[in-house]
């Protein structure tokens, strides 16, 4: 009898038992977990959730966002820009539920601000939040718009003159 061989074929039948288990379980963890982020006040952010790639424009630059599945009062995501070469811009931002309301922390280029964005309007897949005394941007919204698009648009005061910024991306496929 060759032991390597049944070695391993019970490794793969022991694997395949294994795989199928965590598959199992962790379908019922995702259902465990939806109705965690049904229950949450951040169930209606559920129209950001998922892949969205995009492009920034006359700027030449790709767009990919990720939101996830709001749980437990939090949601996290990621948005990162790109041009042909490296990454130009990233950003990891959290919206979370509190006492005091829901707030959108974001942390640009990895920096751990405490700068929040207090949410001033929620309602028809569109989200609204609000800093007035923030430098830039004091007004950051995101807006599902047919098609299955998602709409980022930053918005306020620079230097004394009104600046705008609009980030278009579709939803894709998460790699």
């Amino acid at each position: 009898m060759n032991v390597n061989r049944f070695c391993s074929a019970a490794t793969r039948r022991g694997a395949g038992l294994f795989l199928l288990a965590a598959v199992l379980l962790s379908n019922g963890f995702t259902v465990a977990a939806r109705s965690l982020a049904d229950a949450s006040p951040l169930a209606a952010f559920a129209f950001m959730q998922g892949c969205w790639s995009g492009d920034a424009g006359e700027q030449g630059l790709r767009i990919d966002e990720y939101y996830g599945a709001p749980q437990g009062g939090l949601l996290l995501g990621q948005v990162m820009h790109t041009d042909a070469r490296q990454v130009v811009f990233f950003e990891f931002l959290r919206i979370e539920a509190t006492a005091d309301g829901i707030w959108l922390t974001p942390w640009p280029m990895g920096r751990l601000a405490e700068t929040r964005f207090k949410l001033m309007l929620l309602q028809d897949d569109r989200a609204v939040f609000e800093n007035p005394a923030h430098d830039f941007p004091q007004r950051i919204e995101y807006r599902l718009l047919p098609g299955n698009s998602l709409l980022t648009r930053i918005a306020g005061e620079r230097d004394g003159e009104a600046r705008v910024e609009e980030y278009q991306t579709r939803r894709t496929a998460c790699r």
